[in-house]
């Protein structure tokens, strides 16, 4: 992903485990928007950093970064300085590239795109190349580029494509604007179980069973008018900020959300739904201060994973 005109605050993180095949020390390097783990790296060293994580600039993300860096790691006193040869386990990802699930080194190779014919438009979230015409997520243009999106038109009727986007202006994530050429499924991304949602499905009917019992003892005990509608609470921007986020921004925090116990099917639409759901539930909680709660938890979340 983009990485130019970016002012980055390098912090030094104790708390990395060392390089496994180098013993360089690793550390945080920080901006506005992003953390990212860096290390001075020995030059036959095949852990590089064009191949470590990068995560959104806040303090629960950072943590859940750490601890997955860390599980990739082994103590350095075992290596005692000396390189280790890797026994690479190749996958593809991005335009070009095989890279290493043991250790993160790259080689050249052709992805085999897909035809887009083939791609699922179930709302399953999958590597994109798409011929930008706005937001390419690489400096030229004048070649389609990777990046990650969705469709869900076996939901929504709609056979639109969602797709990630850079603002070079903004140095940030925007949508992008273009036409999908190619796809290739996300890695390591486990179908849903049958059962498990056979299940969720469920836990959710035995939910709006429990909602209707509870209405039904609010009613009793309150006098509540049993025909009177429920009034939605006003349209403030904190609202329009939960509501409107946009799918693929709900990807991380879901992600930490799986740490806190939530059943999420990996599924961008799924991942947008509980995200937005666990947000609204937290402003309709605490109000104004939801972000500084939401943050809260993730970060809890986050430490427990690291532990």
């Amino acid at each position: 992903m983009p990485t130019e005109n970016r002012s980055s605050n390098t912090e030094m993180a104790s708390e990395l485990r060392p390089c496994p095949f180098c013993s360089a020390a690793m550390r945080v390097e920080s901006n506005r928007d992003w953390h990212r783990v860096m290390g001075d790296h020995a030059e036959e060293c095949v852990f590089t950093d064009s191949e470590t994580m990068m995560v959104p600039a806040t303090d629960a993300q950072r943590s859940i970064m750490v601890a997955d860096c860390n599980q990739r790691t082994q103590p350095a006193e075992q290596h005692q300085g000396k390189p280790v040869v890797c026994a690479h386990e190749w996958t593809d990802d991005g335009e070009f590239m095989l890279v290493c699930t043991a250790c993160g080194a790259q080689e050249n190779h052709d992805p085999k795109w897909r035809d887009m014919a083939t791609a699922p438009r179930d709302g399953t979230l999958i590597r994109l190349l798409v011929e930008f015409t706005e937001h390419a997520t690489e400096d030229s243009e004048a070649m389609p580029s990777p990046t990650i999106g969705a469709n869900s038109f076996d939901h929504t009727g709609e056979d639109v494509w969602q797709f990630a986007g850079w603002s070079w202006e903004q140095d940030c994530f925007t949508q992008g604007e273009g036409e999908p050429v190619g796809w290739l499924p996300l890695l390591d991304t486990p179908h849903s179980d049958p059962a498990e949602v056979e299940g969720l499905h469920t836990v959710i009917e035995q939910q709006k069973s429990l909602v209707e019992s509870l209405r039904a003892e609010l009613i009793e005990s309150r006098s509540i008018d049993a025909s009177a509608e429920p009034s939605a609470p006003e349209l403030t921007d904190d609202l329009r900020e939960i509501l409107g986020r946009s799918n693929f921004t709900c990807h991380f925090i879901a992600k930490a959300l799986r740490v806190m116990g939530h059943s999420i099917a990996h599924k961008s639409e799924d991942e947008q739904a509980v995200v937005i759901h666990w947000l609204l539930g937290i402003y309709l909680k605490h109000g104004p201060d939801w972000r500084q709660r939401a943050a809260a938890e993730l970060e809890e979340a986050s430490q427990s994973l690291s532990t």
